[in-house]
């Protein structure tokens, strides 16, 4: 009940804030599976799809590491293929798919019920894509800058790493500073980035994404391991400039739109969130991060000197 209550408020925030596009897509994106659910009751089928030729009904995983802009592609994705009365096609949002062993050890031991609801989930998943061999399945996946890829789930996580950080920052007893010493100490989840590729997609998928280069002047890529998947990696810099086309191509969404959604500046962390990030980050922590293979895979040096800049707040590129 408090995540519909939490919707309905999202929604109306909206309005309230003068944005009436998002307002009228994030509606029919809570109405539309709703309304598909009561029709097919009724009437035992789906509605009949509208304008939808060419676009693609295979399953579809918007599939990547956690904290990479994922929520507004699937977001979009959703509202797509509902807006062209396509309910039936599968759109599965993963954050990982080898080792849920592992993961559900994990949720068990923290007791985290939702955490082993998507455990059971992705167990789901898997067996479907591993089950049914002739089943062909779209992939989609993002990179983002590491560095903040490793700050946006930092603050996802929050709770977690400052429990009641809330009341402590609202008295004044915590600074920006002790937030930073507890984001460096993980120093793990900084090196997610570098090894995800080769534990989900190359044992999962069976494409080995580091085998080739990656198009930085194009910023996406698209991979195949026929006649299984086809995988697109877009890069979240790249997103808003390259959605529109890579959607038709690689979806045969002619007229996709990508919208705006799981913003961390719109979170109840948000002004903490925004001093955190006005804060130089150590330059050796920035420069660690920037030398992964990952890093340099998906990232020019030019933009890579940026990013460093950015970051470390420097007012020019530095010497090594």
């Amino acid at each position: 009940m408090l995540k519909y209550i939490g919707t309905i408020a999202q929604v109306f925030n909206l309005l309230l804030h003068g944005e009436f596009e998002r307002f009228h897509v994030t509606l029919s994106h809570q109405f539309l599976p709703v309304y598909f659910a009561v029709w097919r009751r009724v009437f035992s089928r789906y509605p009949k799809p509208r304008n939808a030729q060419g676009i693609a009904r295979d399953p579809i995983m918007v599939y990547q590491m956690a904290k990479v802009g994922s929520r507004s592609v699937l977001f979009s994705l959703e509202y797509s293929y509902a807006r062209h009365t396509l309910p039936g096609v599968p759109i599965y949002h993963i954050h990982k798919l080898a080792d849920l062993d592992a993961h559900e050890e994990r949720a068990r031991r923290s007791s985290d019920v939702e955490e082993l609801k998507t455990v059971r989930q992705y167990r789901q998943i898997l067996r479907d894509f591993d089950e049914l061999p002739d089943q062909h399945w779209n992939v989609i996946s993002l990179v983002r800058d590491p560095v903040a890829r490793n700050v946006g789930a930092f603050f996802h996580n929050l709770d977690r790493y400052i429990p009641n950080w809330k009341i402590f920052w609202k008295e004044g007893s915590l600074t920006t500073a002790e937030i930073m010493q507890v984001f460096l100490r993980d120093e793990q989840a900084h090196h997610t980035a570098d090894g995800w590729f080769d534990v989900e997609f190359k044992s999962v998928l069976g494409i080995d994404v580091y085998g080739v280069p990656f198009n930085t002047a194009e910023g996406y890529r698209l991979y195949s391991n026929p006649p299984k998947v086809d995988l697109v990696i877009i890069r979240l810099e790249d997103l808003n400039r390259v959605a529109v086309p890579v959607m038709d191509k690689f979806l045969g969404i002619h007229d996709f739109k990508l919208y705006p959604s799981n913003i961390g500046d719109e979170k109840e962390y948000a002004k903490v969130y925004r001093a955190f990030k006005a804060t130089p980050l150590p330059l050796d922590y920035v420069q660690r991060i920037y030398q992964s293979r990952f890093a340099r895979h998906f990232y020019t040096e030019t933009e890579i000197t940026a990013f460093t800049n950015k970051w470390a707040r420097l007012t020019r590129p530095r010497s090594r």
